[in-house]
């Protein structure tokens, strides 16, 4: 019979339970081996407790030798300490023995008649033990038992030998003290004899000279007393036993030695077994952890099979159709079956197809972009021609000034900036604008402020800076008809006109007029050092309302600011733009005329190289600038021009694009 399964849960779900019963078939066999080991290792333990109880009841019973047999109080009460505390401990090794003996793993290990044997011994053991205390306390110790009595007797002997023995007999009746305490302390047996000499000899004195007869009576009868006392106390030492290897103290120490080596024995067989065992669960774990892995490397290459041969199939062609770029040419596999992989191959066609349409569709929207993105671009490059036709070319800054430099870099394809020319005599105009926006619509501003500019100054013949920044700003707003637009466009400017003083061959004289733009200059390749030498510096101030001009003059220093010590100065712009609505409406634009030495630089900027950022976001900022002009004004202007294109690359890294259209003008005068 064949199991089918339609999805790939059910069969999952089957071969999880395969799983299941693979693994709790280790879990219990582990449990049961562990079951097993654990028995065993409570066996060991009673094991130990019985030969730790057992040292215990040794080291106790030597102690009661050692100490109570010599203790009073034993003989008065008959209890004893070291026999409580050892009558405990085997009880507690009785029930242990029992405990064993019950077992059922020590029934398996065939160890119930060691165990039988070993109680055996300990009864016997008890029973002599019990027999050997008896006769302890029969003796006797000093005034108690045999000893005592017999203490009593020569006691009289020697009471009644003080006034009716010679002093010879006095003398025999030490004698036979020395006899008794000899053979009380060393236990040997001729000391006997040696007090029964004695004895004999003094009780033949006292039968044939010792008068009255009373007293004859008395003596010799506490004589026979104390001799009959005297032996009854030997024969009970000699049945104690003399040493251990006598009496009843030799058969406890052979039943003590025989108890530990079964319990040894038992040792033995314990731990023989529990190796055993252990290694017959280390094999059967072995065995049955090899044959689950054997059914789980099967259940898993059957599973894969299963699941990862069509996955994988349905994969290959996935990867061939994407090779093809999706080439219709090249079909999905399709998959018969009935499980979510056949399903899914299925979804995958569908989707092929609607791949397949959209990418038609794509294409061809694609082709028509492309074509007007050519037309754009093309326009572009066209429009980047017209403005670069409209911006002085290199032979016009070459004719009128020494030397020059350039930075024009659009953000775009055509920029929102330009930089402006136009001589007139001796007269020489000079721009840099920074158009709203950039791109095509900053392009387009370019345009009409260049034309703007040419206009005012070629048609309209105006020359004052301030003057034609007014009338710019007018014609913008005309142009673009901001009144009715509302719209806020325009630009920022720089704008100097430099012209010959008739009487200072060597100097020239700037009028510059800003729109929210600065106009630098350094003096650093000039022959005398203008501003530490404190030239007076005449300066005109016009101020234009309704078209109307005031003039005013002073002897005092012009705003110049020292931006950088002794190399670079700075003249601000008016803070009003050309074009669109501003509140500063009323803020007339104002001419600032300085004398300047040949070989002074000016620069002209826009706000794009000052307004970069980099990674960080961090803008490189005019006093950065302005350190760097300052820093480079010595060199050649084409030096000075690497610097600072240099400078702004470090800065950008390469790693953000560029923000705004740059434009930077340097010229030497």
């Amino acid at each position: 019979m064949v199991i089918r399964f339609h999805t790939i849960k059910s069969k999952l779900l089957f071969y999880f339970a395969i799983f299941l019963v693979i693994t709790f078939t280790i879990i219990a066999t582990n449990f049961w081996f562990d079951q097993k080991k654990e028995k065993i290792e409570q066996i060991a333990l009673q094991l130990q407790s019985i030969n730790l109880n057992t040292q215990i009841i040794n080291r106790l019973e030597s102690e009661f030798f050692k100490d109570e047999i010599i203790n009073p109080q034993f003989y008065i009460t008959g209890n004893s300490k070291y026999l409580k505390q050892r009558d405990s401990l085997l009880i507690q090794v009785r029930k242990a023995l029992k405990s064993l003996e019950n077992n059922q793993e020590t029934a398996s290990f065939n160890i119930n008649n060691k165990i039988d044997s070993i109680v055996s011994h300990y009864n016997e053991y008890e029973s002599i033990f019990a027999q050997l205390v008896n006769l302890i306390k029969h003796r006797g110790f000093k005034d108690y038992g045999l000893e005592g009595y017999m203490r009593d007797a020569i006691h009289r002997v020697e009471d009644s030998g003080k006034v009716h023995l010679p002093n010879r007999h006095k003398l025999t009746v030490l004698m036979i003290r020395r006899h008794e305490k000899d053979f009380i302390l060393r236990k040997q047996p001729f000391y006997i004899d040696y007090l029964n000499k004695e004895v004999n000899k003094l009780r033949s004195y006292v039968k044939t000279s010792v008068w009255p007869t009373r007293v004859q009576y008395r003596l010799d009868g506490d004589l026979e007393l104390y001799q009959e006392l005297f032996i009854a106390l030997a024969e009970v030492e000699a049945t104690i036993g003399y040493n251990n290897g006598q009496g009843i103290r030799q058969d406890l120490k052979i039943l003590a030695e025989n108890i530990k080596v079964k319990l040894d024995r038992f040792n033995q067989v314990i731990m023989v077994s529990s190796q055993a065992l252990e290694s017959q669960i280390t094999i059967t774990l072995f065995l049955i952890m090899t044959a689950c892995l054997v059914l789980i490397v099967i259940l898993g290459y059957t599973i894969t099979r299963m699941l990862s041969r069509p996955i994988r199939r349905l994969s290959n062609s996935i990867g061939e159709v994407i090779q093809s770029n999706f080439s219709r040419n090249n079909k999905l596999l399709q998959l018969d079956t009935k499980d979510e992989i056949g399903m899914l191959s299925k979804d995958f066609a569908y989707m092929l197809e609607t791949v397949h349409s959209t990418m038609d569709e794509i294409r061809q929207k694609s082709a028509k972009i492309e074509e007007k993105q050519t037309l754009l671009m093309d326009s572009l490059r066209y429009a980047k021609q017209i403005q670069q036709a409209i911006l002085p070319e290199a032979y016009e800054f070459e004719g009128v000034f020494q030397d020059y430099f350039i930075i024009f870099k659009a953000q775009q394809v055509v920029s929102g900036d330009f930089y402006w020319l136009h001589q007139r005599g001796n007269k020489t105009f000079i721009a840099v604008v920074d158009c709203t926006g950039h791109g095509v619509p900053g392009a387009f501003m370019s345009m009409i402020g260049n034309t703007l500019l040419h206009e005012i100054v070629n048609e309209k013949n105006l020359e004052e800076p301030a003057l034609i920044l007014e009338v710019l700003h007018l014609e913008i707003r005309i142009a673009l008809r901001q009144e009715q637009k509302k719209n806020d466009d325009g630009m920022d400017i720089g704008l100097c006109l430099i012209e010959d003083i008739p009487e200072k061959s060597n100097d020239r004289q700037v009028t510059f007029a800003g729109a929210r733009r600065p106009l630098l200059y350094s003096m650093a390749q000039t022959q005398s050092y203008y501003s530490a030498n404190q030239p007076n510096i005449s300066i005109h101030s016009l101020s234009y309302q309704s078209h109307q001009m005031q003039s005013s003059s002073s002897k005092n220093k012009a705003p110049i600011e020292e931006v950088v010590e002794g190399k670079l100065f700075t003249i601000k712009g008016t803070k009003r733009s050309i074009g669109g609505l501003h509140r500063y409406e009323d803020r007339p634009f104002t001419n600032q005329v300085i004398q300047l030495p040949k070989g002074t630089i000016l620069y002209l900027t826009s706000d794009g190289y000052t307004d970069q950022h980099n990674i960080k976001r961090e803008k490189l900022g005019r006093h950065r600038l302005n350190e760097l002009i300052g820093a480079v004004s010595h060199l050649t202007l084409p030096q000075q021009k690497t610097a600072l294109i240099n400078e702004l690359d470090r800065h950008m890294k390469n790693e953000v694009p560029q923000r705004d259209d740059i434009t930077i003008l340097g010229v030497q005068i």
